[in-house]
């Protein structure tokens, strides 16, 4: 569902046309190296401590199951040397628990 919704807003915004193929790929992205640098990676965080996958790459520095040190091991794998990593960070322990620190 999440990549339709981004190929149809790609589409509504005139970035891509019914008739080309989608940019979109909807994969494992912490299986391969990414093989481009990018100047700027925008992401949001991965949910979740532990995952069932470990991931055994060479531009890792760690092999392990934990979700969040693999998520920023994919990020700094993606940037280009003095590249710029913006990330939305979260409370984790507040969602790993199933409880809620945030004020309304």
């Amino acid at each position: 569902l999440p990549a339709r919704l981004c190929a149809m807003n790609m589409l509504l915004h005139g970035i891509e046309s019914p008739e080309s193929d989608s940019p979109i790929i909807v994969d494992d992205a912490l299986r391969d190296s990414p093989g481009k640098p990018f100047d700027m990676v925008l992401t949001n965080p991965p949910f979740g401590r532990s995952s069932s996958d470990s991931y055994e790459r060479d531009d890792f520095w760690a092999t392990t199951r934990n979700k969040q040190l693999n998520f920023v091991q994919h990020v700094v794998s993606l940037l280009r040397i003095g590249g710029v990593p913006p990330a939305q960070m979260i409370a984790l322990s507040s969602i790993d628990s199933g409880r809620s620190s945030g004020k309304k």
